[in-house]
């Protein structure tokens, strides 16, 4: 199952995306304070150093905040209903959104473990 057509805002972005494609969960690295920043940027978010690299992470977190929604809020994801949405904190410590596609959500809760899972048949995870 193909997903909804993501438009990156900007090149960052694109590489972020396009390696979700490939089964892959880049983040950038400050080169010169070693913090992970998301979402992409061209400067360091901590450090304003333009010295960042992409690396593969675990997509290894636990579920910061989530909430069950009914009503998509665009076309594209309204077959995909319901689906939890979730704030996922990194084992590295940034916070990104994620889409919980499947399951018992009833069952999630605050503080529960999850594990990156893009859901392309490409996907090595």
């Amino acid at each position: 199952m193909t997903g909804p057509q993501i438009t990156p805002a900007s090149a960052e972005a694109e590489r972020f995306w396009k390696a979700v494609q490939q089964g892959q969960l880049l983040l950038q690295q400050c080169l010169d304070c070693e913090r992970w920043q998301f979402y992409p940027r061209t400067f360091c978010t901590s450090c304003s150093s333009f010295h960042l690299k992409w690396q593969e992470v675990s997509g290894n977190g636990i579920i910061y905040a989530c909430t069950l929604i009914h009503r998509a809020p665009s076309p594209a994801l309204q077959k995909r209903t319901p689906y939890l949405l979730c704030l996922v904190e990194l084992a590295e410590g940034v916070r990104m959104m994620s889409r919980l596609a499947d399951g018992d959500f009833a069952a999630v809760r605050r503080h529960d473990f999850l594990e990156f899972f893009n859901g392309h048949e490409n996907s090595s995870r």
